[in-house]
């Protein structure tokens, strides 16, 4: 950063004004000035109503929930949930699953518990290896992650049946009142309470939810609120007590009154669609309004019945926060549709639903994974790959990084320091809303309490090319007062979504508003900090009163007193730098660190992976004189501005050589392969891993770039992953496979099945083939990657 201030993206306007308004209003003119006006009412908040569970730990904080939004220990808690399903992990690979997903800003993780996995043949229950999730809860604990389990019966989820074991139709009638069913359901509730026994937050324990069923009365399932009902009581029977009882609540769900909280689904272009052509332009990159949200959900629509349909809405939303559990952190596959995501497609559903009122932000899938290999074969749900359930998600199926994980790790941020004023402030939309297929106006929502508020913009759709919006200036009002705003016009590229602050309070001044989006705050000793990010683009303003001494242009770091002696500190980052902030803890104390690398907090200790060979610098603000251990000697920092840097070593990373022989045998698995057709036999490669210093590598990357309907691998006779083509790159991560690589007569082969010029399958951009069936490898490509660990002790 030492040409920092050579670049132009700090300069800003601090400016003490009277009247801001008369000197905005005389420069309007020329503006597109985009109006929007504060709720006149706020609603009622209910408290006391919902029947949960026992709110306190013996750790001493306390659950709580309102008709609007959630608390923790007493104040408004905006939480950020992540699902990743446990047995869909090498459970090796859990505690960094767990560490990952906290460094991202997940608050909660959410879980699928899939009958199907843990009594695939009726009486015999496995919990051991991937299935044991007992020590998967115990990692939770251990890292402080707060667990909200979806215990079903009925999950879905791509499972096979939906997660029912294949024996269940045979003894009853499942999802119905049936007695011989919640006979069933209850023997299995019980096994699950077995494993989960003292790990309940009222016992010390991680699990504060617990989630009923899925999309019942959504998705099929006979016998409506009693059903719900009926397995609230069975689960409180076994023990179960948390301070949160859940179902999922869109189109037509049964949720009884006041007994279970509803959590919603959006998702951005989904696999389930019928047919093979590209969709139309979403309305989940809409701000919208909850119960046209709810009704109009594309959630499962290939699952839903015309008299589903006609009964979208059965409960009083009012009752209840507007929480999510499945915002699309990526997209499934299947056979015939595979679109394929941009992280901004995925940043800007998620920004669009805090905009226009969520209260809880919760990702499905948040962390990949694979199939799990039963008994009785694969246990997945037809027309999907038989391994792979990456879903494009933030964390993908080998738990590496998408581009998606750090946009969203910076909405995240934001949500943590800013959640719990937005927890209580009421969402207001334009009178002149835009379609989902009109690129002429802006999409944009506030929300607000009193004179405060947070302005929410999305100049993003998929399948739509959106303008740069010119000239732009926001008139709004709160309360009384009309705060129009940037003093001087500004563009919003195509593309760019972000957030705008109007009289936020930073110590005991006020922000009236900045053109950059507010990443963290917090306050230390007698100083409080303000991070903004500057948005691509917008060239950032700030307008700030009650202070004196204000400094103009200074460079890294704004340091301003406030008329009653205050001190604040106002740094502004670019976007690759907000990119690369991660907020940690040294010695009991916050910092934030910006690392080009991915970078975990686990206890003291901070832990970093790569696949860069070449030095890393850390830079934490504020600077510190700690020291930290690297493989036994102290690396100390050096002083930067307020910045404390540190030069991480090189390590050079080993080149792992991978080659390939076409004409391989297919292994006879592959004859079972569902998706293999008669006229278009597949074609084999024998890949040769060279040899791998496992002590001196992490995990090793092997990207394959081929040509073909679809591609397996199977490692010694065994399908272990496999990939239906939607670009031509297939990233697959060998660390799992360490010990049958490892052994001299270990086999890989490498089974591609042709495309068809003519195929009829969903894909952005079809391959650029000539022959009428085409099966190509490429090339391939190898990366090592190598983790370390800081230490402060």
């Amino acid at each position: 950063m030492k040409n920092f201030k050579k670049k132009t993206l700090f300069c800003f306007f601090i400016i003490i004004v009277l009247s801001m308004q008369d000197g905005a209003a005389s420069e309007a003119t020329d503006s597109n000035i985009l109006r929007i006006k504060a709720a006149a009412e706020y609603p009622e908040i209910l408290e006391g109503h919902l029947k949960m569970g026992t709110p306190d730990g013996p750790d001493g904080i306390n659950y709580g929930v309102n008709s609007l939004y959630f608390t923790r220990n007493g104040r408004p808690w905006l939480p950020v949930m992540g699902e990743v399903h446990y047995a869909r992990v090498p459970n090796q690979y859990w505690e960094d699953s767990i560490l990952a997903m906290k460094a991202g800003g997940v608050d909660i993780i959410a879980t699928y518990i899939f009958w199907i996995f843990h009594e695939e043949t009726q009486g015999q229950y496995n919990w051991d290896g991937d299935c044991d999730l007992r020590r998967f809860i115990e990692l939770c604990k251990k890292h402080d992650m707060p667990l909200w389990i979806r215990i079903g019966p009925w999950c879905h989820g791509e499972a096979r049946n939906g997660g029912f074991p294949d024996w269940l139709g045979n003894v009853c009638e499942p999802r119905t009142m049936d007695p011989a069913y919640f006979e069933q359901v209850r023997r299995w509730y019980t096994a699950v309470a077995s494993q989960v026994n003292g790990l309940y937050h009222k016992d010390g324990g991680p699990i504060i939810g617990i989630q009923f069923d899925n999309e019942f009365g959504h998705v099929g399932g006979r016998g409506g609120e009693p059903y719900i009902l009926k397995c609230k009581q069975i689960a409180l029977g076994l023990g179960m007590d948390v301070p949160y009882y859940s179902v999922t609540g869109w189109g037509g769900a049964w949720v009884p009154k006041d007994e279970v909280l509803p959590v919603q689904g959006s998702y951005v272009d989904p696999f389930w669609a019928a047919g093979t052509e590209q969709l139309p332009p979403f309305e989940e990159l809409l701000f919208s309004d909850l119960i046209s949200l709810v009704i109009n959900t594309n959630v499962a629509s290939d699952m839903v019945t015309d008299r589903i349909r006609q009964l979208r809405w059965r409960y009083d939303p009012s009752r209840y926060p507007y929480a999510t559990a499945e915002l699309g952190g990526g997209m499934h596959h299947k056979i015939l549709r595979r679109p394929t995501l941009d992280s901004v497609d995925t940043e800007a559903m998620a920004l669009c639903r805090l905009g226009e009122g969520a209260n809880m932000i919760g990702y499905y899938m948040y962390h990949g994974g694979s199939q799990p290999l039963g008994r009785t074969g694969r246990l997945v749900e037809g027309g999907m790959p038989l391994v792979s359930y990456d879903f494009q998600a933030p964390l993908q199926e080998f738990g590496k990084t998408n581009a998606s994980y750090y946009s969203l790790k910076r909405l995240h941020q934001f949500i943590h320091d800013f959640g719990g004023e937005l927890a209580e402030m009421t969402p207001t939309l334009p009178d002149d809303r835009p379609k989902a297929d009109d690129p002429g106006k802006l999409r944009y929502a506030l929300r607000s309490k009193g004179e405060r508020g947070f302005l929410f913009f999305n100049n993003h759709q998929r399948y739509l090319d959106m303008p740069n919006r010119e000239n732009i200036k926001f008139a709004v009002t709160l309360g009384d007062n009309e705060v129009i705003f940037p003093d001087e016009s500004m563009t919003i590229p195509s593309k760019s979504v972000g957030i705008f602050p109007l009289n936020l309070p930073v110590a005991d001044a006020t922000l009236v508003y900045t053109t950059a989006q507010p990443l963290m705050r917090w306050r230390d000793e007698d100083v409080t900090r303000l991070i903004l990010t500057n948005l691509p683009g917008i060239e950032t303003q700030l307008n700030i009163t009650g202070t004196t001494g204000l400094p103009g242009e200074t460079g890294r770091i704004s340091q301003v007193t406030t008329a009653k002696g205050a001190k604040i500190e106002i740094l502004i980052l670019s976007e690759q730098e907000s990119l690369n902030a991660w907020k940690i803890n040294i010695a009991g104390k916050r910092y934030m660190a910006i690392c080009p690398i991915e970078l975990w907090q686990s206890g003291d200790s901070l832990k970093l992976r790569t696949t860069r060979s070449d030095s890393t610098i850390l830079r934490i603000y504020p600077a510190t004189d700690q020291a930290f251990i690297y493989e036994g000697e102290f690396i100390r920092p050096q002083k930067e501005s307020d910045f404390s840097i540190y030069h991480l070593p090189a390590e050079k990373l080993p080149q792992v050589l991978v080659t390939s022989q076409e004409n391989a045998e297919v292994p006879a698995e592959d004859k079972n392969y569902p998706f293999v057709k008669a006229d278009a036999p597949p074609k084999a490669w024998r890949i040769r891993i060279g040899e791998i210093d496992w002590n001196s590598v992490s995990d090793v990357c092997v990207n394959f770039e081929y040509i073909g309907d679809m591609a397996r691998l199977y490692l010694n006779g065994r399908l272990v992953a496999d990939n239906f083509w939607s670009k031509p790159n297939w990233q697959l991560w060998l660390k799992r496979w360490q010990k049958e690589l490892s052994e001299p007569d270990s086999e890989l082969i490498l089974v591609i099945s042709p495309w068809l010029k003519d195929q009829r399958v969903f894909v952005q951009k079809r391959p650029d083939v000539t022959k009428n069936l085409t099966a190509e490898l490429l090339g391939i490509k190898t990366s090592a990657e190598r983790s370390f660990t800081l230490g402060t002790k």
